[in-house]
């Protein structure tokens, strides 16, 4: 059922109007009828249609359920878009659980970014016809080519782009070793673009004989499948048209890891095919013609047919072997003419002798490929484009002969020069098409929304987006119905970036829809969605977003479960059936799925390119409006996505650079060249594979094997032998085939680390003359390092895509069930170390089956335990002797360092730990520099160079590096069990039971800031403002219970931060309440006979308002402070474990306060609040203000080194010696060798210094968030106080008009800025929309916020501390007074039946919001594996470090331009600060002033306004001559 153009452009016109009020938080609004009806008058109007009125054509949308009839609170009907309506849904999605009532369920959404844009495609005009009649001489010159084109193009109303066409004629004739790279955005038509000049080139050439072509060569085995299936339709078409011209069909055939060697059953069994009967479903391909599975018949295999046949009854599709090539062995034997392949097959077998003249390796010249296709070339980036980049030169040099290479990409900045990169073709041969600006034009919609988890709320995101994934699918249109418009799209698709996630949120998501974890319906129990369904107070719930009703009017009843499926690296292809597909990165390039409507993004991903092609999946027919949704937390990389969510709602791709010269990719490299010329070398008429020779002991070797195999031996005998016309030969080899000089071989052949003749080869010699016997047995082994047909896995990864942190950790993964056999994984060292802590449970082995999980087991009956290294891992090394000197565990006596290479898993079983169980390695730290250093010079007159005492690069480009240690003695456990938690402490041990630890060492690129900081005498507090003070007193109590080291090990951090918040509200609720001092308070709650029964108390109450989360904390989620078990309070499944309150949560605190050893430590640590230790306190704020510099540091360099290298390969350490002033900041890469990015840092810093302490004090300056608070609080008090104020508020709360509101709110908007100097930013205004002007706000809601705000700030100056929101919240719901305004404010705005579910402390925490300092310190806080976060607060370093050092000049006072001269003059830098009366004076000065040079001595600069803030009713302005700093 299409909707017409002209009720679409009524829906485009009403989503214009709802946008502007989503665009500020407001999701409440609606059209009336005759709003509605007018836009479609004027639609009508415009377009000239007679015999429809607007009517009609909003009557069309309501049909085709694109809009929706709302009944408003007046009872008159209003129109409201599907979009704006998932958007309230979205907003206002909480965290509800069956027989729980709503009103207390945690809110799920602080925040939200919206977009809504039309879709940009490039205009399709030019007739085939047309272009084949003015280019008959490129593209004809036969009657073969003028035919395949127009059979290529004959389909009905087909016309082409103009890229199209000029990619056609480029493509059409050979292009010798040039380049051609076609960018265009997802679904333009780019395919084609190659395709049809390439069949035609292939298909002129087609003869008797059988060679490959063209070869197209993948990053990702789904994007080859689904391109495999689009190439072998566009063979079929020209079938007849060879035909008639005496030639062949067209072959295709593809080789990838699912290829069999031959046909057999057991071979297919062994590759992995789906077995159907006594047939094997074919992997990589479905029916062209119906879509069907398509089947290779059991009969068939029997006779070595290759055959494949369509399941579809009716369908009768066969593809027979004159179309296709399914085996290796026939691969071989009658190539295809377009061979489908995979950078890693490339790179493994350009040494096989069997196979490499598939890639035209040794073959004559007319026999060798014409085109390379290299597919979303984009998606090459960093370490593993360069590895990719190094394997095609390498095949380059084997070919021997030129080819013409096709890349196709997103748009991308500096495409040329990238492809250049890519494929070592020259600059000057390389030509990028690409649509022009002219070309595009617009059609229909697209949707982007970004929502915020409630950091408040104590649900982890998991939660956020298992809710969301409920929602959503169900907002689409439903799968199987006729009646639809297809605008929707039928199917989300759901990327994480972490296998262990994904497979959590898969359990999570089946669960919330009632399926078992076999993935069968739960009779038992409803969809967590059926709680959304009709019912007694369904009217109240319809207002507060918590009854989805437009749901069921779409089509999906609640009661109904969503399908979930799932397609990872481990269980590939999508079902065909599934509502939502959670996938990981195998999914997001090139699978092209025409019923997805909607992508949902956890968590920001990991780079733009990733993250254009996942947006790329939804909305593949054009008249679809497809969905983005990207779920951020409020930490790390999350919060940076979100505060620039620009660049989310309009990706580009940054010029990309790929480090070819990295020397860690470049000695990967030279070892699989080594293999390459071995392979050269050693071909003759036997033929082997060096994979398969130099990577076991092969005692059934056949003889052509053991020819090889003496030819093999005989080569590296003469290297080690230093044979000079042998080693003059590599020598040359490796220049050509890596496309390096004669000093860069040198250094890959003989300098450490890995050199091939001193290094690799002697290694491979050894293992192939002694069978990898050692000569001296290690912990028990009697083996060297063997992989089957992984040689050297201590020099080179597996794949090009792993991590470069060699070798890697082999994982022994048991059987799932007794169908399956054992298998082993390979992971990075850094990975496999947090994910294999003894205790810890993993799902990222659990895609079998549903709740299987995997462990390193521990016994939880021993509280403390040792762990001997051969133990915990089957093969280990030891690494060295190390001290930790960074962070927080310093010092102590050196440890044994054993590095890991396999660890066995067993499986998991609930009975003895559940899936929640966690464990974490309490890491220490040591970086040595390696070589001389970079020095780079503060500059003279930086506001810094007070602090700054040295800044130096270790790089490896300038012969230097850092060695990064990081190693672990000990381990903590929390073995949850069905019963209780345990707690478990790990020590490790040597064979020979020395101390010991687990652990590694990395050289990699470093850089160090030395900073003096101030004197001991200067932290004593005095010099900070009040309100920073008494936040800097709560961060210091709280640090004090987080990491206090005589508590427990078994109290973990996440029931630490409980402790703080009802220590916390406890005391200081007694002591407001009561009027009695705090040390009389605390003496009195905190003695043994009442300490329990006070701490329960809190607990009742705060965990009747709010449901806590587990504990868990994942490290895929690592930014997030809990990312548990998403769907479900503490414990599971609803309702498990969530019995009394807190359950299991309360009962394990209750626990520890027993003990006495925790009185009595919260006894002492609880006297702080009282008075301060100064000697404690001051030592806590030096390192506060060094944690917060490295953080800051960190961000400066995300934000000046290219972005996307920048994605967790940085890492920040503190070293800091307490006896001196000096301290150091460490910032390191994660990659062996060097990533790149601080080479680019370097780079920047070096040729403009100023540019990196600018981004410094950028990101310690007070974020938009931050000023929140303080303006939300001024506008309340205006709303009472001013008439003006109080007017306009009164009015957009009365008005759900989008356009009245619009007026209204740009009025508001400027009698603020006059009032209060107020800037509306995005964040403020949703929270103004969320917090002032929601649903039943008004004058009594004013007050009531007033007297809470007021009481707040008194109880924080009495007790001369800053209070968090909850424990506020909590000290409120004591008070009497306040208690009963909140009673009469519930009273007077909800249902009778609703007020009894809603407790005055749950209301409390949803009317307030965090104050400034709670924001301001999670702001500067990113994840590093390796050591606890601590606290960070830019405004202690703003107020101690950089307040004095600026010139700060009144724009009130007289003399103001005077003094700004001097202060110019001296520093080259000044503030200039206003009143926010003075703000139209102001703006007007300062646009004179960044128009006027200032004369500074004979020279003469314009002044560069660097940051304008606003704070306390004042506007402060920076301004700075940029050429004298």
């Amino acid at each position: 059922m299409p909707v017409s153009n002209h009720a679409l452009a009524v829906l485009d016109r009403i989503e214009a109007i709802e946008m502007r009020s989503l665009e500020w938080g407001f999701t409440d609004g609606a059209l009336s009828e005759d709003e509605a009806f007018d836009l479609g008058d004027q639609v009508c109007a415009a377009a000239g249609v007679s015999g429809t009125d607007g009517q009609d054509l909003v009557e069309e949308l309501i049909d085709a359920k694109l809009i929706f009839e709302m009944a408003s609170v007046g009872g008159d009907v209003r129109i409201r878009s599907r979009f704006a309506e998932m958007m309230r849904l979205l907003a206002a999605n909480r965290q509800l659980f069956p027989n729980k009532p709503w009103q207390g369920a945690p809110s799920l959404v602080a925040d939200f970014r919206v977009d809504c844009r039309p879709r940009r495609f490039p205009k399709r005009r030019r007739l085939p016809a047309d272009i084949l009649t003015e280019h008959a001489s490129v593209l004809g010159g036969s009657q073969l080519r003028e035919d395949l084109w127009r059979t290529l193009t004959s389909r009905d109303g087909m016309k082409l782009a103009g890229f199209q066409e000029r990619a056609a004629l480029r493509l059409s004739a050979a292009t010798d070793d040039g380049g051609t790279i076609v960018t265009a955005g997802t679904g333009s038509g780019k395919t084609i673009a190659f395709y049809l000049p390439g069949m035609i080139r292939i298909g002129e050439t087609i003869d008797d004989d059988h060679w490959v072509k063209a070869i197209a060569i993948y990053p990702r085995i789904e994007l080859l499948k689904d391109q495999f299936a689009e190439a072998f339709r566009m063979a079929r078409t020209i079938d007849q048209t060879l035909a008639a011209h005496g030639r062949r069909p067209l072959i295709i055939g593809a080789l990838f890891g699912k290829t069999p060697t031959r046909a057999t059953r057991q071979e297919l069994i062994d590759k992995s095919w789906v077995r159907r009967g006594e047939d094997f479903i074919c992997p990589w391909m479905r029916c062209p013609r119906c879509d069907g599975e398509l089947v290779w018949r059991g009969v068939d295999i029997a006779a070595t047919t290759e055959r494949l046949a369509c399941v579809q009854p009716g369908c009768g599709q066969m593809i027979g072997d004159d179309q296709i090539v399914l085996t290796r062995t026939r691969l071989q034997r009658i190539p295809p003419d377009i061979l489908f392949t995979t950078t890693e097959i490339l790179n493994q077998r350009l040494s096989d002798h069997w196979m490499r003249g598939l890639f035209g390796v040794g073959l004559p010249l007319g026999r060798k490929p014409l085109l390379a296709l290299l597919d979303e070339v984009h998606t090459y980036e960093g370490g593993t484009g360069a590895q990719a980049a190094l394997t095609l030169r390498r095949w380059r040099h084997l070919l021997a002969a030129p080819i013409s290479w096709v890349g196709l990409s997103a748009t991308l900045g500096d495409a040329a020069r990238f492809f250049s990169d890519l494929t070592g073709a020259a600059l000057d041969d390389v030509v990028e098409i690409t649509p022009t600006l002219e070309e595009f034009e617009e059609q229909g919609a697209e949707y982007q929304i970004l929502l915020r988890g409630d950091p408040a709320s104590r649900a982890s995101l998991l939660s956020t987006t298992i809710q969301t994934s409920m929602l959503l699918p169900r907002l689409l249109d439903p799968p199987g119905a006729t009646n639809v418009s297809g605008t929707f799209g039928r199917r989300a698709f759901l990327f994480t970036d972490d296998l262990d996630v994904t497979n959590r949120l898969y359990d999570d998501l089946r669960d919330a829809e009632a399926f078992t974890i076999f993935g069968r319906p739960d009779a038992a129990r409803m969809p967590l969605a059926n709680i959304r369904r009709a019912g007694p107070d369904a009217a109240v719930r319809d207002v507060e977003g918590q009854r989805w009703r437009i749901c069921e009017d779409i089509g999906h009843p609640l009661d109904r479960r969503l399908v979930v499926g799932r397609t990872t690296s481990q269980d590939a292809g999508v079902n065909q059936s599934a509502n939502i597909v959670v996938a990981t990165a195998a999914l997001e390039v090139g699978f092209n799925d025409p019923l997805v409507g909607a992508v949902i993004q956890h968590k920001a991903p990991r780079s733009m390119a990733s993250f254009l092609q996942r947006k790329g999946r939804a909305g593949r027919d054009r008249a679809m409006r497809p969905i983005t949704l990207t779920v951020l937390s409020d930490y790390g990389r999350d919060r940076a996505f979100y505060q620039a969510f620009e660049h989310l709602f309009d990706p580009s791709l940054e010029p990309q650079y790929l480090p070819i010269r990295n020397p860690y990719v470049m000695k990967i490299q030279a070892v699989f060249a080594l293999f390459d010329w071995l392979a050269a070398t050693t071909a003759g008429y036997e033929k082997a594979w060096q994979w398969n020779l130099l990577s076991r002991p092969l005692p059934q070797a056949s003889p052509a094997e053991r020819a090889v195999l003496d030819r093999t031996r005989a080569k590296l005998t003469q290297l080690v032998q230093g044979d000079a016309a042998t080693i003059d030969d590599l020598r040359s080899y490796l220049m050509g085939a890596l496309g390096i000089d004669r000093p860069a071989a040198e250094t890959l052949l003989w300098e450490a680390p890995r050199s091939l003749l001193l290094e690799a080869v002697p290694t491979l010699v050894r293992r192939l003359f002694r069978g990898w016997q050692l000569a001296i047995p290690n912990a028990g082994a009697t083996l060297d390092l063997q992989v089957d047909h992984h040689p050297l896995p201590d020099f080179v990864p597996r794949n090009l895509f792993s991590d470069l942190s060699l070798p890697e950790v082999r994982v022994i993964i048991p059987p799932a069930t007794v169908n399956h056999e054992e298998r082993v994984e390979q992971m990075p060292i850094l990975q496999a170390l947090n994910q294999f802590v003894p205790g810890r449970v993993t799902r990222r082995f659990a895609h079998e089956r549903g709740a299987l999980s995997h462990w390193i087991p521990v016994d939880p009956a021993f509280p403390e335990q040792d762990r001997r290294i051969s133990d915990y891992a089957l093969e280990h090394e030891f690494v060295g002797s190390f001290t930790g000197s960074l962070n927080d565990h310093v010092g102590g006596a050196p440890l044994l360092v054993f590095r890991p290479w396999t660890v066995r898993l067993e499986r998991a079983a609930r009975t003895e730990a559940l899936p929640s169980s966690n464990a974490q390695l309490i890491w220490q730290s040591d970086i040595v520099a390696n070589g001389d250093a970079l020095g780079v010079p503060v500059p003279t007159r930086s506001e810094w160079r007070h602090h700054v005492r040295a800044i130096d690069f270790h790089l490896h480009r300038f012969r230097s590096s850092v060695s990064v240690r990081r190693f672990a003695g000990t381990a903590q456990a929390n073995v949850r069990t069905l019963q209780d938690d345990f707690s478990v402490k790990l020590t490790f041990t040597s064979n020979d039971d020395r101390p010991a630890a687990v652990g590694f060492e990395l050289e990699v690129d470093g850089f160090r800031l030395d900073l003096a900081l101030p004197h001991a005498d200067m932290l004593n507090g005095d010099r900070l403002p009040p309100d920073v003070l008494a936040a800097s007193k709560l961060a210091y109590v709280r640090d004090l219970i987080r990491l206090d080291p005589e508590l427990p090990d078994d109290l973990n951090q996440f029931q630490r931060e409980w402790l703080v918040q009802f220590l916390l509200s406890a005391l200081l609720a007694d002591a407001a309440t009561n009027n009695r001092p705090l040390a009389e308070t605390i003496a009195d709650l905190l003695n043994d006979d009442r300490i329990e029964s006070v701490f329960g108390a809190v607990m009742d109450d705060v965990f009747g308002a709010t449901s806590p989360d587990s504990d868990d904390t994942q490290d895929g989620d690592a930014d997030d402070d809990a990312d548990g078990n998403g769907g479900y309070p503490a414990g599971g499944p609803a309702g498990a474990g969530a019995a009394g309150g807190g359950g299991r949560l309360q009962q394990a605190l209750l626990q520890q306060l027993g003990r006495p050893v925790v009185r009595d430590r919260l006894r002492v640590l609880a006297a702080q609040l009282v008075a301060v230790d100064p000697a404690m306190f001051s030592a806590w704020l030096r390192r506060l203000i060094l944690e917060t510099l490295g953080e800051a540091m960190l961000q400066a360099c995300i934000a000046a080194a290219p972005r996307q290298a920048t994605i967790d390969t940085l890492l920040v350490d503190i070293r800091d010696d307490a006896r001196s002033d000096v301290a150091s900041v460490w910032i390191s890469e994660t990659t062996l060798g060097g990533a790149g990015v601080l080479e680019a840092f370097a780079d920047r810093f070096a040729s403009e210094p100023r540019l990196f302490f600018s981004a410094l004090n950028a990101a310690l300056a007070p974020s938009d968030l931050e000023l929140v608070d303080g303006s939300l609080r001024e506008i309340l008090t205006l709303a009472i106080d001013d008439v003006e104020v109080s007017e306009q508020v009164t009015r957009l709360r009365a008005t759900n008009s989008h356009g009245e509101r619009a007026i209204l709110w740009r009025t508001l908007s400027h009698t603020l800025a006059q009032r209060g100097g107020i800037d509306l930013s995005h964040a403020l205004s949703v929270s103004l929309n969320n917090r002032l002007l929601r649903a039943g706000s008004g004058p009594q809601l004013d007050r009531l916020l007033l007297d809470l705000q007021t009481h707040w700030d008194a109880t924080q100056n009495r007790f001369g501390i800053a209070i968090g929101l909850r424990e506020y919240a909590y000290i409120a719901s004591r008070d009497a007074t306040l208690s009963s305004a909140v009673r009469a404010f519930l009273a007077a705005t909800l249902p009778a039946a609703a007020i009894a579910h809603v407790t005055v402390l749950s209301a409390i925490t949803s009317l307030l919001w965090p104050r400034a300092n709670e924001v301001r310190q999670r702001v500067l806080q990113s994840y590093h594996p390796f050591r606890q976060t601590r606290s960070t607060d830019p405004a202690v370093v703003r107020n101690l470090l950089l307040s004095r050092t600026i010139a700060t000049i009144a724009f009130s006072n007289p003399d103001w331009e005077a003094l700004l001269a001097t202060a110019f003059e001296a520093q080259g830098t000044a503030r200039l600060v206003a009143d926010a009366v003075e703000a139209r004076l102001f703006r007007t000065a300062l646009v004179r002033l960044s128009a006027t040079p200032v004369s500074v001595g004979v020279l003469q600069f314009f002044p560069a306004i660097e940051r304008v803030e606003r704070a306390d009713g004042r506007i402060l302005a920076t301004l700075t001559l940029r050429e004298q700093v």
